[in-house]
């Protein structure tokens, strides 16, 4: 019987390192499901026929089904009688407004916001309506780091001055906490956490955004905070005002650092992802990355089948995110992180520095890594900065990423050598254990 449960446990062992190789920060860059964002271009319908034909034409051949995957969209487009379940808010815009059409983004819990509208003359044009609601400076300076961030802080700042020192002071202690909860983690954090403040006077700018990460309308005084990893997945709900707490964000860190698998609960899966476009470029450096190509039909079908799966049981409905933070902040009170943090806020820690200069040597530091301010689309140095980032050759980035994809797939090779060796060891004790009771003189 003993050999017996012990044959079960190696099994289950070898079971549990091929299960947890992927990281919830690994399938980040994985799309997994349907978009949960929809752009909807509602036409008025007192167009002529011809009118209207020509515009769906148009755009029907701007919005194919590989663009809108790209940027992580779905799209229709017609008259009232011919959207999808048309909201209150498009009705009223059909009865009261004088333009011939309309530009909405939706959300998968049914809330629309109108981006733009017009008149037929001025046609709507897919790149354009992208160009002008979602090319942000914002989304190009996290697309720019994701790859070598563990994951990136979004802190919109207050008009309050206060209200960003605060802000400043949890995300600086959670941070810390993170390098003390490391060792708790399946995989050593192989990158920096990287902070983008957006001044208060760019929040306006960034109001689509926002609406699209779930934020509530709140005042101008009011810092909102958002965690963003892999493709531009959040993390978590919004931090806004007082509820941007050390608890509630080292949760989010500590989250995307878990495995997809054993104890880690499924609720990340339906948080949103932004409308983001990845160069066809950057696929590669992608894949050399993480070491496999989240395009890939096998990958796509086993991230699905490990969510299905669902995490394993554990006592008294535990979660492993919730054991790690709880561990985490029971070893350190607030006197450690309160000093600490106030070094790295004094100090040069949260100084600005251009995207460029964080090299791969720091890594492995745990102090917040701060990027430059994003510019405004109105602002001079917005078009330079752009040209500037874009400029990197993908040849250079998939150098640079090649020693984390040797390491992922040596992390595969010895997971499959752990597999080897377990079930080797199962025949062996399978035989033993059978041999052991066979009968010295049989009949």
């Amino acid at each position: 019987m003993r050999s017996f449960i012990f044959l079960l446990t190696l099994l289950w062992s070898s079971a549990l390192a091929a299960a947890c190789d992927y990281t919830v920060r690994d399938i980040g860059f994985v799309e997994f499901g349907a978009p949960k964002l929809q752009l909807i271009v509602l036409f008025h319908d007192r167009l002529d026929a011809t009118q209207l034909r020509e515009a769906q034409r148009e755009l029907n051949e701007q919005a194919t089904e590989s663009n809108c995957l790209v940027w992580n969209l779905k799209f229709q487009c017609g008259t009232l009688a011919n959207l999808h379940d048309p909201t209150d808010a498009q009705r009223a815009w059909l009865r009261n407004s004088d333009h011939d059409w309309s530009c909405w983004l939706r959300r998968d819990d049914g809330e629309v916001r109108l981006l733009e509208e017009a008149s037929i003359e001025q046609h709507p044009s897919w790149e354009k309506l992208l160009e002008e609601h979602l090319q942000l400076p914002l989304i190009a300076t996290f697309r720019e780091q994701a790859l070598d961030s563990f994951a990136q802080l979004v802190l919109f700042e207050s008009t309050v001055g206060g209200n960003n020192e605060k802000s400043e002071q949890v995300i600086a202690q959670a941070i810390t906490a993170l390098g003390k909860a490391a060792s708790l983690l399946p995989r050593p954090i192989s990158q920096p956490v990287r902070v983008i403040r957006v001044p208060a006077s760019q929040r306006a700018e960034n109001a689509t955004l926002l609406w699209a990460m779930y934020n509530q309308e709140l005042p101008a005084d009011t810092a909102s905070l958002a965690m963003l990893y892999g493709r531009g997945r959040l993390a978590g709900p919004t931090l806004q005002g007082d509820a941007i707490r050390v608890k509630s964000l080292l949760a989010q860190l500590v989250l995307v650092g878990q495995a997809c698998e054993c104890g880690t609960q499924r609720h990340w899966v339906h948080f949103p992802h932004l409308p983001l476009a990845w160069p066809e470029d950057r696929q590669a450096d992608i894949a050399h990355h993480l070491g496999f190509d989240p395009r890939s039909t096998l990958v796509v079908e086993e991230v699905k089948r490990i969510i299905q799966r669902g995490p394993q049981s554990l006592l008294n409905e535990r979660d492993v995110v919730g054991d790690v933070v709880n561990s985490t902040l029971s070893l350190a009170g607030d006197h450690e992180f309160g000093e600490l943090s106030a070094t790295v806020i004094q100090g040069d820690g949260w100084g600005f520095e251009a995207p460029a200069a964080f090299a791969s040597s720091a890594a492995t530091d745990h102090a917040p890594q701060m990027l430059a301010i994003p510019p405004g689309r109105d602002s001079p140095e917005s078009a330079a900065e752009h040209s500037s980032a874009t400029a990197h050759s993908s040849t250079a980035k998939i150098a640079q990423n090649a020693p984390n994809a040797e390491t992922s797939g040596g992390r595969n090779a010895l997971a499959l050598l752990f597999i080897a060796i377990g079930i080797s060891i199962c025949i062996l004790l399978s035989l033993r254990f059978y041999k052991s009771h066979l009968p010295l003189f049989p009949s």
